[in-house]
This record gives structure tokens, sequence and C-alpha cells, in this order.
């Protein structure tokens, strides 16, 4: 059970109404929909963000190791696609913007 009152559910509602229209969410939506449209290129992406989510999680004492630069090497080559890279880069840029609007509200609660 949501413990959000109507109020600031309808301030949120209206920040993701906000957030859709903008260009870096529409980005993300083509991007989406040509991934799910081919399933190379979704089976790719999967892979893409399992690879990212590993090296995020590695222990710093692991990211020199022999398995660390394998990751990164197959990183960069599934960044080589194209389409790949569109969705990822689509991605951080929607995940940089919820990021910042948390900051944003959080600096101005002077929480």
């Amino acid at each position: 059970m949501s413990k959000i009152s109507p109020e600031i559910q309808k301030a949120v509602d209206n920040l993701v109404a906000v957030m859709c229209e903008s260009e870096e969410f529409k980005e993300y939506e083509k991007a989406k929909e040509s991934a799910l449209s081919d399933p190379d290129k979704l089976s790719a992406i999967k892979r893409s963000q399992e690879i990212r989510a590993r090296l995020h999680a590695m222990p710093e004492s692991e990211k020199e190791s022999d398995w660390a630069d394998q990751l990164v090497s197959e990183y960069e080559e599934l960044m080589e696609n194209t389409a790949v890279y569109r969705y990822a880069h689509a991605e951080v840029a929607i995940g940089e913007i919820c990021r910042d609007v948390f900051k944003c509200i959080v600096d101005t609660m002077e929480f």
C-alpha cells in the first residue's frame, strides 16, 4: 500500500508526463522499439546490461584482473553495434535525468 498522498501522486504523474515528452525519453523509446523488433539486438542489449552490472558491482581489487579485461573487451565489442550503443546511451541519459530530479528534490527539501 502506497504512503504517497493523492497530491504528491498527482505531482509525480505530472513530472513523469513532462519527462516522457523530453528528447531523451523519446530517443530511449525509439531505441527500445528498435531493440524489441529484433531478437539479436535484444540479446546483445541484455548482455551489455549484464556486463555493465557485473563491472559496476565488481570489487576494486578485481577490476585489474584478466576476467575484468575480458568483460570490458566484450562490452566494447557489443558497443560497436549501433543499436546496442544507441540503447545503452539512451538508457544512461534517462537514468541521469532521474538522478538529477531526485537530487533536485532532496536539495530543495534540505534533506
